[in-house]
């Protein structure tokens, strides 16, 4: 039970102990949430729905906003036109590709019947493996790990995942876990695909959980309903996202009296953040938020900063800060404090692969799972194939991709986290990124939009995924972009040196780089 509350967001994965009254106040929540009686304790009708099969998304828990919002839904983003495309990149051997296809059809119909919602089938033949294209939505039956950081689990409780919309190659993303039993229509026992696909293209429209009751965006699965439809929420969340339907479609279940209420909003909305690696609204940056504008955060440099279970953290000395999946910062903690026995020593780079958080200092590195420390830490950096003089400078996973990157001085190196091994062809120059500094400070990719940063002294410089270049209008100052810094700040700041951009040298290739996934 307490790893279900850690899972789903009730309790913080970042603490060894917890005391009884956390665990009574987290459970409470999760009861409020789902209409339970409010104990505290963990009675039968809450291990019951626990234990019962549902999405792999976290729940919206906003404590101080519950009972404000009374049930209200939360928004993640939207996709930029009402028209939308989506494809099957993975089917399931449960049922026949034609089954799958009616089954994802009627479901997408669900989100259309009452919304101004178009959907489109792109062919799979149209459709390059490992490029999504002009697919707004691609459909996946996948197993354990598949290289998007968040593992399925076998048959039984984690169902399925979305990713929410933007701009990133896993936006809109569809994974069903393709060790459950899949079932056509209401036939046999197992899971049925149209129930689940219903909820899960909710998320890929840009729609968080609800506890509506009625919602097709409740997380839990509930078996086959025959007739099932959008309730009041359902659909004014998609209205809010994607504007009034100019023409009443033919056999709209939507009567103009419900269609007033849509568009005159009596309640607050919570903007929450999504639970996955998704692009819109995974983390909201805090540009406009008042700032203490302390030079400890707007003018001095970090020794890494790392995406960490969607969360940044920015590491100095013996102490991180860290900026949550709801915006909030929180001010410098010990790493003692949350990572179990962890050394006096400065972080020099960090990255996380599901439960698992990797942290480097010199020569050395430290594995945890969640905030304890695993048996046999440290190791040498070595295990990785990286040379043993002088450590690393960054690490990070690449979205797009899922690789795992190593950065030192002008080189840097991709790691098969699979066949535990670098992949051949690395190291390369970092001057294939074109205009990327070279002895950067840090590197992450920013769960807002999925794209990578590269960070050095108090600036970060945005990588144009495509072009692999820096993007326009950077680098710009990480206390600006993350902390609510006044850019009048910097007037004066001495950048370090190197700073600069690296020059290409000649005969680099980015085709080459692109051609190989990075």
């Amino acid at each position: 039970s307490q790893n279900f509350l850690v899972k789903y967001g009730y309790l913080s994965p970042h603490q060894s102990t917890r005391t009884r009254d956390e665990l009574t106040e987290a459970t409470s929540t999760f009861q409020r949430m789902y209409g339970l009686a409010e104990t505290g304790l963990l009675d039968q009708d809450t291990l019951t729905l626990m234990r019962q099969p549902r999405c792999g998304l976290w729940d919206d828990v906003d404590r101080q906003s519950i009972e404000i919002r009374k049930k209200r839904y939360t928004l993640m983003g939207n996709w930029p036109s009402k028209k939308i495309t989506y494809g099957f990149r993975m089917y399931t051997d449960d049922m026949s590709t034609v089954q799958q296809q009616d089954a994802v059809a009627r479901a997408l119909e669900v989100w259309s019947r009452d919304t101004p919602l178009v959907f489109t089938q792109v062919s799979i033949n149209n459709l390059i493996l490992l490029d999504k294209g002009n697919v707004n939505i691609m459909i996946s039956f996948l197993r354990g790990y598949h290289n998007d950081g968040y593992p399925f689990d076998g048959p039984g409780h984690t169902l399925a995942h979305a990713f929410y919309p933007g701009q990133g190659d896993r936006s809109g993303d569809v994974h069903f876990d393709a060790d459950e039993k899949w079932t056509y229509k209401a036939e046999g026992d197992g899971t049925n695909l149209f129930m689940v696909a219903v909820h899960e293209f909710g998320h890929a429209l840009g729609l968080g959980h609800s506890t509506s009751q009625g919602s097709v965006m409740l997380p839990f699965y509930q078996g086959f309903k025959d007739g099932i439809a959008l309730n009041q929420d359902d659909i004014q969340a998609v209205y809010t996202l994607y504007g009034e339907q100019l023409v009443k479609k033919q056999g709209s279940k939507c009567s103009d009296h419900v269609k007033d209420n849509l568009l005159s909003r009596d309640e607050p909305f919570v903007f929450a953040s999504p639970t996955l690696g998704s692009t819109s609204g995974v983390y909201r940056e805090n540009r406009g938020i008042p700032s203490t504008q302390s030079p400890e955060l707007c003018e001095k440099k970090f020794d890494a900063v790392a995406n960490i279970r969607n969360e940044i953290y920015f590491f100095r000395d013996n102490y991180f800060w860290r900026i949550t999946m709801n915006g909030h910062r929180y001010n410098r903690v010990k790493m003692k404090r949350f990572w179990q026995n962890f050394p006096d020593v400065t972080v020099d780079a960090a990255y996380s692969r599901g439960s698992k958080i990797y942290l480097f200092s010199g020569t050395r590195y430290w594995t945890y799972t969640d905030t304890v420390m695993d048996a046999g830490s440290p190791r040498p950096i070595s295990d990785f194939g990286l040379p043993m003089h002088g450590g690393i400078d960054a690490a990070m996973v690449w979205y797009s991709n899922g690789g795992t990157y190593f950065f030192k001085g002008r080189k840097f190196w991709k790691y098969d986290e699979e066949l535990r091994r670098m992949e051949s062809g690395y190291p390369r120059d970092i001057s294939v990124l074109r205009d990327v500094p070279t002895n950067i400070d840090a590197a992450l990719t920013n769960p807002s939009d999925q794209s990578v940063y590269f960070l050095k002294g108090t600036r970060c410089w945005k990588l144009d995924d495509d072009l692999l270049s820096v993007s326009k209008g950077y680098p710009e100052y990480i206390g600006v972009k993350w902390f609510g810094c006044n850019s009048a700040t910097y007037d004066g700041v001495r950048e370090p040196q190197g700073v600069k951009p690296s020059v290409p040298h000649r005969g680099s290739n980015q085709t080459t780089l692109k051609g190989d996934g990075k």
